[in-house]
């Protein structure tokens, strides 16, 4: 038997290497049951690796994962008895001369849907993804979009727990995309935990409850769409504000010394060691104290480690600290920027 179950999901150091090659590295989950939660990146991201492992199609190289109370590697079978798992891609061949509602039987029966209830819950399913219609007609007559229901469906027939998706929108056109949204957030709302793979980013934005950005199979970032927004948003908006500071400095500069040459030849010689002298190529952690002691001078720094939190940590306790450093530098640049042009062009005036 399972633990009580609190999580759908849970992963801790999950991994999955082909060779030298690492294609999940150290990935950590925490799914709650009723969520859709996203794994959103690009081709090759480690998405699919991912989804295999815990639907038990492949075992993990290292670290651990529990689906629906069971360890995906000792209760393999209890983890399959528990789970939908609609494919990327799923081959056609001897399903083409079927009918759809043919198709869905003889999965239902794969699944063990007893007897008595069978044909009834095949019913329930074509008419919740909207095939009712088309159940008498040959797979072969289906469109692509028509297909991906079918397949949908056929996922739901056992009334698993978890509903696992692999890119389920792949290829189909803005209709038929929207038209399977409304599909998985219908079940959502019922109750069901879904876990969706995708790189569509408004796919994520639109269905995802929480998602995790992953690339090169570790997670660079995570949380809900909302929230990643909103930290990207803020750090635009201090970076912007630390633009317009350093550009009032250098308007102030520009009217306090005599000629445009030497204008450019102070910025010239003071870019290349405010960049230097900022985390851009070191992190913080990895300085010496001197070092470190100087970044932390550099309103440069802030914004650069403010960037690298977000890519790496997502919205965490360290963000918001560098971000409320950046302002408060930014302002107090723009304030002397600002008072020291105001002061030179009275002077000029006068």
């Amino acid at each position: 038997m399972g633990e009580q179950m609190g999580l759908i999901i849970e992963t801790d150091r999950l991994s999955r290497a082909f060779g030298d090659h690492p294609a999940v590295d150290g990935l950590a989950l925490a799914i709650a049951p009723g969520e859709i939660f996203g794994l959103l990146g690009p081709n090759g991201a480690g998405k699919t690796t991912t989804i295999r492992m815990l639907s038990t199609l492949l075992p993990p190289s290292g670290g651990t994962a529990r689906v629906c109370g069971f360890d995906v590697v000792r209760a393999a079978g209890e983890v399959r008895r528990r789970i939908g798992y609609v494919p990327q891609q799923v081959s056609p061949m001897g399903h083409y001369l079927l009918t759809g509602r043919e198709k869905a039987e003889i999965e239902a029966a794969l699944y063990h849907v007893p007897r008595r209830r069978l044909k009834a819950r095949v019913g329930e399913v074509l008419e919740l993804v909207g095939l009712t219609e088309s159940a008498g007609r040959l797979v072969q007559e289906y469109s692509g979009g028509m297909q991906k229901r079918l397949e949908l469906a056929c996922g739901l027939l056992h009334e698993p727990e978890l509903l696992i998706l692999d890119e389920p929108t792949l290829g189909l056109d803005v209709w038929s995309r929207h038209h399977m949204w409304d599909h998985i957030r219908s079940l959502c709302d019922e109750g069901m935990t879904v876990l969706l793979a995708t790189n569509y980013m408004d796919e994520a934005d639109r269905l995802c409850d929480r998602l995790a950005i992953i690339d090169h199979g570790r997670q660079v970032a995570g949380g809900t769409p909302a929230g990643l927004k909103a930290a990207l948003l803020a750090i635009l908006v201090a970076a912007g504000l630390l633009t317009l500071a350093l550009t009032a400095t250098a308007m102030a500069l520009a009217c306090a010394v005599p000629s445009h040459g030497t204008f450019f030849a102070i910025t010239g010689f003071a870019s290349l060691p405010l960049l230097f002298m900022s985390n851009a190529f070191v992190p913080l952690s990895a300085m010496l104290g001197w070092m470190e002691a100087v970044a932390r001078l550099n309103p440069l720094t802030y914004a650069i480690e403010a960037m690298r939190l977000l890519v790496l940590q997502g919205w965490s306790g360290g963000v918001p600290v560098s971000l409320a450093a950046l302002v408060l530098a930014s302002a107090l640049l723009l304030t002397v920027g600002a008072w020291q042009f105001a002061r030179q062009t009275s002077h000029r005036v006068t």
